[in-house]
């Protein structure tokens, strides 16, 4: 009886620090007319495939949108005046004209500016750095854009550093990155350092970014992004993964041994395997 209260212990101990150790994230994509496809709908795959991150759309006005060359119609999921609370606030960018349009907006700046007090990280990609720029919020910033774009940076945001060559860089809470497809980049890092790097791993194989490179990025100084605190470490007998608690997929107590797993897929082969040796 001892022996299995003290296991009961253990299992609810463990399952409570799971839980401790997930902080639910609300990720804000702010849309415009114009807007690169790939530029928004990279990263929120990503951030949709994290564990506890809730992923919406934001737009200055209510209606549907296109985006860059009209390839495409979009219904945002709210106005900047109906939004949730953001943690995240993912800018993506576009063609010069629709930039200059949306960032002429002073209600658009002015929430741009606002959120980005508030948030705990704010993500640009390509050009969507000018729409910081225009909230001036990249001074004494090093940062990055598409790269045919780093001129138009460096004259909407002087003070600032470009840094070329890199897919993102992170300065403070300013996660900026490269052109396109390098928001994928940028957000898989991002779940890395929330979520761990083996999230991030999974998410990239997920999606089939074979190309993610964790150490493509640039980051200055210390940031204030942590790696969550980690548990102490368990290993799945079968696939030998170590894995702290955001990891485990189920804990299970067979006889006087308690085993975790990484999947239903290693929890199955586990248990196929104990039947066959009784």
């Amino acid at each position: 009886m001892r022996v299995l209260i003290v296991l009961f212990l253990f299992i609810h101990s463990f399952l409570l620090q799971a839980q401790k150790d997930t902080t639910k994230l609300n990720v804000a994509i702010f849309l415009y007319p114009g807007v690169e496809l790939l530029d928004f709908a990279g990263p929120l795959e990503v951030f949709a495939n994290t564990s506890n991150m809730r992923v919406f759309t934001v737009a200055a006005d209510t209606g549907r949108l296109y985006s860059m060359q009209k390839s495409m119609n979009i219904l945002p999921d709210y106005t900047i005046e109906t939004s949730p609370e953001v943690d995240i606030l993912v800018i993506p960018g576009a063609d010069g004209e629709s930039i200059l349009r949306s960032t002429s907006n002073p209600k658009t700046v002015n929430w741009i500016k606002k959120i980005h007090d508030k948030s705990i990280i704010a993500m640009s990609v390509c050009t969507g750095a000018l729409f910081y720029a225009k909230a001036g919020v990249l001074d004494n910033k090093n940062v990055t854009t598409h790269w045919g774009a780093t001129n138009i940076l460096h004259d909407a945001a002087p003070k600032s550093t470009i840094i070329e060559d890199v897919r993102f860089v992170l300065d403070g809470k300013m996660l900026t990155t490269a052109g396109v497809s390098a928001g994928i980049d940028g957000a898989l890092f991002l779940v890395s350092k929330l979520r761990g790097e083996i999230e991030a791993k999974r998410i990239a194989r997920s999606i089939e970014y074979d190309k993610w490179d964790p150490a493509a990025g640039f980051i200055t100084g210390k940031s204030k992004l942590e790696v969550r605190k980690k548990s102490k470490k368990v290993f799945d007998p079968i696939c030998r993964m170590s894995l702290i608690p955001e990891d485990v997929y189920s804990t299970k107590v067979y006889g006087n041994q308690i085993v975790s797993f990484c999947s239903a897929h290693c929890q199955e082969i586990y248990e196929a395997d104990l039947k066959s040796k009784k």
